[in-house]
């Protein structure tokens, strides 16, 4: 069995009364009236679930005595991030010694060796020890099998601690000009989905790339690919209202608020092939979630998962009892900004707390002339965003997501400049945008996967890249997206490829899972905001954004099973 060793600096007690088959003698009579021990503990833990069976416990005492014994024990809570864990334990068994002070006095009174070319001495007790200390893991153990608390070690920091003052330019923020997400296969390229229109025969089309569903660091409710599946008509759709979930969703994105007249999109959920996705439950929910924090970090399609999923949770009706808990991780609104760069809710019942940050393309974004405030920004290419460096450890669920600011136009609205190794990019490859998107993705994934053996509470996700709808020209050259005829194209995905080679080249082999909703959202174009958004009066449809309820609540759905 593979076990770790503790150091620990604590006191132990002792209860007046627990069974010794000898008499003792003064001083281990004193000893056992109760009183508490320094002692300096060395054992080993044993992971079962919760608990955790501490063997082979050292005890060197006040009265020099080396003592050895076998119990339970509890870690209960990590109270500092540099340092310690504190840990009550509840010993029970048999110990062997006898202080140095007392050697001689115990051979005349209560110590009798075992062996005479020996001296070798037992007693049984009953024991409590409650102590302070670190937990130091074994090199080579995978990080599911030591679920204690460590230390995280942050990365460094640039001056500013969000991502930049210039993120939130309009409503149509994620709306890319120059790239755009390939979904349909090229003669280069292998196709990736097999769309199976309603009345038709699929078409077969092959797979590229896959999940590494071998890998099991992170266990999952089911062994299933969600990725893989139809949309059905349910009637018991929507899974909350989209006029009365004002609280928690933009207008913005409420098409029941607009003046669109067709709400069949919001009548169809997703159907697993060969598994069933668990009835979404906003009780249920809490519950398992009780004491966890989830964290949605990407860009406004991220936003967008963050309301839905409050929405759910609430079934769309306003309650007072939630907490608005951003102020702790920084969620403020900054001068000249359009809103701050994150919301935060606690659910004060379950202390649940779920929190979306702004960050479009998740790596660190460092001011290059803080004095200036139209200074540009140093895009570091191969960093995290600061936001998950500084509080990462207190995330219990991730999902991270980017794609659509990765465009020309967005870069130079958003003043970024490509920095890879603390300096200006000079790769002639980097520079374009596709190969410094996967760069970034890959550095993330790689970053994250080596913080998870020291989180083994947490819960890491990378979803996959949100389709776009235009046709005939782009968001501001008349592309448009009229159709309201639910699954048009089909309903059905039929291969295992999420539909995201990309994000699935940057989970594979590590410890981060795929939430893989690309393919199957491919299928919902009817389910966009369209022409009935907020920039309708200027001509621009939004074939990006989806109309809430709506797509996005699946997404929700699918995370929901695996957590």
């Amino acid at each position: 069995m593979r076990y770790f060793p503790s150091f620990f600096s604590g006191l132990r007690f002792r209860p007046p009364c627990f069974p010794v088959p000898f008499t003792p003698s003064p001083r281990l009579r004193h000893e056992a009236g109760g009183y508490p021990l320094p002692s300096l503990l060395v054992s080993r833990f044993f992971p079962v679930k919760n608990m955790r069976l501490v063997s082979a416990v050292v005890f060197f005492d006040s009265h020099l005595s080396l003592i050895l014994s076998v119990g339970w024990g509890v870690v209960l809570r990590s109270f500092s991030d540099m340092f310690s864990v504190f840990c009550l334990s509840f010993l029970s068994g048999c110990e062997f010694g006898c202080g140095v002070s007392d050697l001689r006095k115990a051979l005349s009174d209560s110590c009798a060796p075992e062996r005479s070319h020996k001296v070798h001495f037992k007693r049984k007790t009953w024991l409590c020890c409650i102590s302070v200390g670190m937990i130091v893991p074994r090199p080579g153990i995978p990080h599911e099998q030591l679920d204690i608390l460590y230390p995280v070690v942050p990365l460094r920091r640039s001056m500013n601690s969000t991502d930049g003052p210039n993120q939130h330019q309009s409503a149509d923020e994620d709306l890319p000009v120059v790239e755009k997400v390939e979904i349909n296969p090229s003669k280069e390229t292998k196709p990736i989905l097999r769309l199976s229109p309603i009345g038709s025969p699929a078409r077969n089309l092959s797979r590229e790339g896959g999940l590494d569903t071998d890998r099991k660091t992170i266990p999952l409710m089911n062994v299933c690919n969600y990725a893989k599946g139809k949309w059905v008509a349910d009637n018991r759709r929507p899974l909350y209202s989209g006029l009365g979930c004002k609280q928690w969703l933009s207008p913005m994105w409420a098409c029941r608020l607009m003046k669109r007249t067709d709400f069949s999109y919001e009548s169809f959920r997703w159907q697993p092939q060969g598994c069933e996705m668990p009835k979404f439950s906003g009780s249920k929910f809490l519950q398992r979630m009780q004491d966890r924090t989830i964290a949605l970090v990407g860009d406004s399609l991220g936003r967008q998962q963050f309301q839905s999923l409050m929405c759910m949770i609430t079934g769309g009706r306003k309650d007072p009892r939630v907490k608005d808990v951003g102020k702790e991780y920084g969620f403020t609104k900054a001068r000249k900004t359009v809103r701050p760069s994150g919301w935060a809710y606690r659910f004060q019942e379950t202390n649940t707390t779920i929190l979306y940050h702004w960050s479009a393309s998740l790596c660190e974004l460092e001011p290059l002339n803080v004095s200036d405030p139209a200074t540009n920004y140093a895009m570091h290419l191969d960093r995290p965003a600061n936001f998950l460096s500084k509080y990462l450890h207190r995330f219990d669920v991730l999902v991270l997501n980017t794609g659509h600011h990765w465009n020309r136009e967005k870069f130079r609205a958003n003043r970024w400049e490509m920095y890879v190794d603390g300096k200006k990019n000079t790769n002639t490859k980097l520079a374009a945008i596709g190969d410094a998107k996967n760069l970034t993705i890959h550095s993330v994934v790689k970053w994250l996967d080596s913080r998870l053996p020291h989180l083994p509470h947490l819960k890491a996700f990378l979803r996959t890249v949100s389709p776009r709808h235009f046709v005939n020209g782009e968001w501001n050259s008349g592309g448009s997206c009229g159709n309201t005829v639910p699954l048009a194209a089909g309903s059905e995905v039929s291969q295992d490829g999420s539909g995201d080679p990309v994000a699935e080249a940057a989970v594979r082999g590590t410890a981060v899972k795929l939430l893989g909703v690309t393919a199957l959202s491919l299928l919902r174009d009817e389910g966009h905001i369209s022409r009935y958004g907020i920039k309708a009066s200027q001509g621009r449809h939004d074939c990006l954004h989806w109309c809430l309820p709506g797509v996005p609540d699946t997404w929700n759905e699918i995370l929901y099973s695996q957590i």
